[in-house]
């Protein structure tokens, strides 16, 4: 999943200014942009900050909560978060201090969960089969609820959403498609760390460690290429992840509706 999403951010145009919110560990971030370089990264959570603190992936790194940025209005011609804003309950007050500290033109770069996720998975298709939809509806919402990922809306919604703050959704991509999307669902609800993540990191601290390691790494990228060409043929499938470029109007866009008006009142 990780690899699908690289693949859309890996494309984004870090334009200085530059601000990632929601860096945690910084794992991910050097994951997807490799020697790529942030002005700025911010973190709610303080315990990663010594970690932080020793990498390079920004120029300063200091916490900060995505509700209330601390920053002037019109500052960052790029923002970029990485599978945040679905973890935050007060939508709408993210997307406000991302419009109000973009500038002008600046864009949002943004992943989170797409519309399918809830009902995503072989154990709510299982509950589907057996005549329960209701109950995988149910089960899917509350796995959601448990992880804290508050949002997972259609494209209808986002554009709705980014209208209500003075931005326009000028992309949309839905990710993590078919098989193998089901078996990261079923991986990440209900195994997560104290089971799959947790044996795995049994397996690299093992005396064969390094062999494991690089076992994973192949299978790791034979999967990822394999669904990359699935998801390149399967586009009208939805997908338990989104991708999303929110675009701040350029002023003269902005007035432009105002002039059109002023113009034939004239006339």
């Amino acid at each position: 999943m990780k690899y699908l999403e690289g693949e859309r951010f890996r494309r984004v145009p870090l334009l200085a200014p530059s601000l990632e919110i929601g860096i945690e560990s910084g794992l991910v971030s050097a994951l997807h942009f490799g020697e790529r370089r942030f002005d700025i990264g911010v973190e709610y959570d303080t315990e990663f900050l010594p970690v932080i603190a020793r990498q390079a992936t920004w120029r300063y790194k200091l916490a900060a909560d995505a509700r209330r940025l601390p920053f002037k209005p019109g500052v960052f011609s790029t923002i970029v978060m990485v599978h945040v804003i679905d973890h935050i309950p007060e939508i709408d007050a993210v997307l406000g201090e991302v419009s109000r500290v973009l500038r002008n033109g600046g864009c949002a770069y943004v992943s989170g969960a797409g519309p399918r996720l809830p009902v995503a998975g072989p154990h709510l298709k299982l509950l589907h089969c057996l005549g329960l939809p209701g109950l995988a509806k149910r089960v899917g919402e509350w796995l959601m609820v448990r992880y804290h990922q508050y949002h997972y809306y259609t494209r209808e919604q986002w554009e709705a959403l980014a209208h209500r703050h003075g931005l326009h959704l000028t992309s949309f991509e839905e990710f993590n498609r078919g098989l193998w999307a089901d078996l990261w669902v079923l991986n990440h609800y209900w195994f997560g760390k104290k089971g799959g993540y947790f044996l795995f990191d049994l397996l690299r601290q093992s005396p064969v460690g390094c062999h494991i390691e690089r076992l994973f790494e192949r299978m790791t990228a034979t999967i990822a290429m394999s669904q990359l060409a699935y998801e390149q043929r399967q586009t009208a499938e939805s997908g338990n992840d989104v991708f999303l470029v929110l675009q701040k109007p350029e002023l003269t866009r902005q007035i432009e509706p105002i002039l059109n008006v002023k113009a034939a009142a004239n006339c």
